[in-house]
């Protein structure tokens, strides 16, 4: 079946579409339709549940109509290129639990009533022009799945958020123009998977301490990032934190010691001069690594295989004291200068 054959079944299909009502039509799949420009009129498709238009790079708008389909569940837009228009409206997807608007390069703005769509678990909008996500997402109670990854023109996230109680994985990685997170960030508490690799955010929330589900975080290549608040020592599941390439950040918080369940710490390429003196209460510390670090006196790295040594010296702990060290440490990647030259 060569492609002009395709070309044509699927405009023969777009026509039948237009022209009739499919009242029990429950998928539609017009994915790669390369010479798709318009959505047909979907009032007559009540039943529709499937809408798969993914690559069709000439598509430029979703028929307006799209918000009487109650039923539709998955609606996949990826790599539509040149969508520029999505809906003014999206209030009637009352079923729509899918929505893939990743690729969308032109696309600027999601309808403000998407905090309408109650039956929500997975958002992605990666790589989209999007400023802002509508005040409104914050009503996604049930959404657990929260994609934006390089969304370079994103500069904000609205206060909202915090209404998203369901969330558990947010992906805001490459959005270069955020330099904030919500202060009440720490209210999503179910919280699973933060990553925000390669913003420009300065600091993290105080609340951040309060995900206590919180099992991993990358901020990997944050290069304005100067400091992490004392609050992180309240992430009691966080097992792997990513803080590689932060070429700004220099220390860690002494608090860090107490997230217990730490497993893998990454710093290399980092500011760091020193690690902080808890870091040998960290018990479940399986891989650290320190590639490429700034420390400059040969002893920071001795010391840290000495964390009793170093906890008496900074702590003034009873030399009878025992503590616990990093002796579950199963791999170290102190190389590729990680201590730079004394």
């Amino acid at each position: 079946m060569g492609p002009k054959y395709i070309m044509e079944a699927n405009f023969f299909l777009c026509f039948l579409l237009v022209m009739q009502p499919l009242y029990n039509l429950k998928t539609i799949n017009l994915s790669h339709s390369l010479n798709l420009v318009n959505t047909p009129n979907f009032e007559g498709m009540p039943h529709l549940k499937f809408l798969f238009l993914a690559g069709c790079i000439r598509l430029y708008e979703v028929d307006r109509t799209i918000e009487v389909l109650e039923r539709l569940t998955v609606l996949n837009l990826k790599d539509c290129k040149n969508l520029v228009l999505f809906a003014s409206s999206v209030g009637g997807l009352k079923s729509l639990k899918v929505l893939n608007l990743s690729g969308c390069s032109k696309l600027k703005k999601l309808p403000n009533d998407m905090g309408h769509l109650e039956s929500l678990e997975e958002l992605h909008v990666n790589g989209t022009a999007i400023r802002e996500l509508p005040s409104s997402i914050g009503m996604l109670e049930r959404l657990p799945l929260l994609k934006m990854k390089d969304c370079r023109d994103l500069v904000s996230l609205p206060i909202s958020v915090r209404g998203l109680k369901s969330l558990k994985v947010v992906n805001i990685s490459g959005c270069s123009k955020l330099d904030t997170l919500p202060e009440d960030l720490g209210h999503i508490e179910c919280l699973v998977e933060v990553d925000v690799s390669g913003t420009s955010i300065q600091e993290l929330p105080c609340s951040i301490g309060m995900l206590e589900r919180l099992v991993s975080m990358s901020l990997r290549d944050c290069k304005h990032l100067v400091c992490l608040p004392s609050s992180v020592g309240g992430l009691k599941s966080l097992k792997d934190l990513n803080l590689s390439g932060c070429s700004k950040l220099d220390k860690l918080p002494d608090e860090l010691g107490h997230v217990a369940c730490l497993e893998k710490l990454d710093v290399s390429g980092s500011g760091m001069r020193e690690l902080p003196s808890s870091i040998g209460l960290l018990k479940n510390l399986k891989h650290l690594s320190l590639a490429r670090c700034k420390a400059q006196a040969p002893k920071s790295w001795n010391m840290m295989f000495n964390p009793f040594q170093l906890l008496r010296k900074r702590s003034h702990i009873p030399a009878g004291l025992s503590l616990p060290c990093l002796s579950d440490i199963t791999r170290v990647s102190p190389r590729e200068q990680c201590m730079g030259r004394g």
